[in-house]
């Protein structure tokens, strides 16, 4: 049964031309035309709350739901059809992604006993069944099934009972929010093409400043000066496509690509090309100031249980700094582009639901990266095959919805152990990260987040005389040997304004303050601001949900 065979009451099929017509494609699901339709007739007959209601039906399948919202909206209370009226309000709400706000108008609009009542049961049923919320997924099926009993859903509501009572999960096909999630990719302005996938395009600002250690001369002798400023500037552009999920039963598998580019400069260089413009070798964003991130994707996720997820993510990426295509100095050495590194990571992952709101989620990290200038920086986080030392780095992450869902915590605990070509550099970490994200409208977000590490280095670093750094540290021709541990905090702060479901603005403030005790050479402080814009299809959630796969980290491109 399709639903929108039923998406319009028998009393609104007849009356003037205009209707009619919208009422007619509205039915064929040519729902531009009919908004055409339903548009002109309200130019001269704004009160006529009915028709209202039936644009907004129309804006919801074109995939506008904000303005179906509105428009639905101003025809309640007025409206004489309430069951359609809350049934669409419900289902535009789960569409933004508010089920619990939606719940409560398909509850409303399942105690009417007619087309929109049994469709508001089936929603509910699918709503809670996708939640792997069973209880409640039975409730909504007994209750259709005695309340209908000749309705089109009896046979599908049987079948859905048969696999709650088996603890199979298999996504139904025929709720409105699978069909909207299917129909954005056919009717939405934004959609490339008519199957699952999902793009996103950022571009953003960064400007930092700190404190950290470089190399000086001093006495004609080399040394290490600690506390020294610094101050850098970055345009920041994201680009990502992506396929899927490919759904095969309680498989669901997702292809894509990223590319990133990062653009560093710093105020002196700018001061200096703003005394002549013209100029363009001084142009402040130099070819070899440019680094670029290719990076291809993959994830497959299956249900092993009513409450239990499998999943495999990986990707690999490729790093390039430099470019041939932009003003620069004449030099060839810096019009060139030079491959910088190789990573490559897998992810095994296992998810427990608790329930509808809690999360627990178990990784494993098998990341490796090739350092192509450097090959003494390359890296690993996992060592199989050592036959006195073998490891592998993991994680454990909760998520919780809290306050009606508008407050998504996060909180992880992970470890991993690095092990590269220069065995000075070896450590393991241990660190708890944090975040919290607030909706306080839906146009409105908040976000904190903050983590905390350990790294203690496999290897005592060697000094002359003393383990102290700086003044008063005595110095002998003697080696010592110095227990190397770092600490770090790492806070961030963030607002988003969300215009739509499909784009945001934000910025944000963040603070990275590393620490040794002893061996000063390795603080640093680091302060950021960062302005952002996000535009994705078909949510600004799903094209940006694997920008930061890695958790416990603070990576400023999150979107939220």
């Amino acid at each position: 049964m399709c639903l929108c065979s039923v998406a319009i009451s028998p009393s609104l099929l007849f009356g003037q031309s205009l209707i009619e017509q919208g009422n007619k494609e509205f039915i064929n699901k040519n729902y531009s035309l009919a908004l055409d339709y339903y548009r002109k007739h309200l130019r001269s007959n704004p009160k006529d709350f009915e028709v209202w209601s039936l644009l907004g039906a129309s804006y919801y399948h074109v995939g506008q739901v904000r303005r179906s919202l509105k428009a639905l909206r101003k025809a309640n209370p007025h409206t004489k059809n309430q069951s359609q009226n809350m049934y669409y309000q419900g289902i535009g709400y789960d569409a933004l992604g508010q089920p619990n706000r939606a719940r409560r108008y398909l509850v409303f609009a399942a105690n009417f006993k007619d087309p929109f009542g049994a469709l508001a049961m089936i929603e509910l049923a699918g709503m809670e069944y996708d939640e792997r919320n069973f209880k409640r997924t039975r409730y909504w099926a007994k209750r259709y099934l005695k309340q209908f009993p000749d309705g089109s859903y009896q046979s599908a509501m049987k079948d859905l009972l048969a696999k709650v009572k088996q603890g199979q999960y298999i996504p139904l096909s025929y709720t409105q929010r699978r069909q909207y999630q299917v129909s954005q990719f056919t009717n939405h302005r934004l959609s490339l093409y008519d199957k699952p996938h999902f793009w996103i395009f950022q571009a953003g600002a960064d400007y930092a400043t700190g404190t950290r250690s470089n190399p000086a001369i001093q006495d004609q002798m080399p040394v290490v000066e600690t506390g020294a400023g610094f101050e850098e500037t970055a345009i920041n552009l994201l680009a990502g496509f992506g396929l899927g999920p490919i759904q095969r039963e309680d498989t669901a598998i997702t292809l894509g690509y990223i590319y990133v580019q990062d653009w560093f400069t710093n105020s002196e260089r700018i001061a200096v090309y703003f005394e002549d413009l013209s100029d363009f070798n001084y142009f402040p964003y130099r070819p070899d100031l440019q680094e670029r991130h290719h990076k291809l994707f993959g994830e497959v996720v299956t249900a092993i249980a009513p409450k239990w997820d499998l999943g495999l993510y990986g990707h690999i990426q490729v790093t390039r700094s430099g470019s041939s295509l932009y003003p620069a100095p004449e030099r060839p050495e810096i019009r060139q582009a030079i491959d910088v590194s190789q990573e490559s990571s897998v992810i095994p992952w296992m998810a427990w639901r608790i329930s509808n709101k809690h999360q627990l989620k178990f990784y494993l990290t098998l990341n490796k990266t090739i350092d192509l200038e450097q090959d003494a920086n390359s890296k690993q986080t996992y060592s199989f095959f050592s036959s006195k030392d073998p490891f592998v780095s993991f994680g454990l992450g909760y998520n919780g919805l809290y306050l009606s869902k508008t407050l998504t915590f996060y909180s992880e605990l992970y470890q991993y152990r690095l092990l590269t070509n220069n065995y000075w550099d070896e450590y393991e970490r241990f660190g708890l990260y944090v975040s919290a994200k607030y909706r306080l409208t839906p146009e409105w977000h908040f976000l904190l987040k903050g983590s905390y590490y350990q790294d203690d280095y496999i290897y005592d670093q060697i000094k002359s005389g003393s383990c102290e750094f700086g003044e008063g540290a005595s110095i002998s021709v003697e080696g010592v040997t110095c227990p190397r541990t770092d600490q770090g905090l790492w806070l961030q702060a963030g607002i988003t304004l969300r215009p739509s479901p499909h784009d945001a603005w934000s910025a944000y403030a963040g603070l990275k303050n590393h620490t040794n005790e002893q061996l000063k050479v390795y603080d640093e402080q680091r302060y950021e601001v960062y302005f952002q814009y996000t535009l994705a299809f078909p949510s600004v959630e799903r094209g940006s949900q694997y920008l930061n796969y890695y958790e416990g980290s603070l990576n400023r491109r999150e979107a939220f």
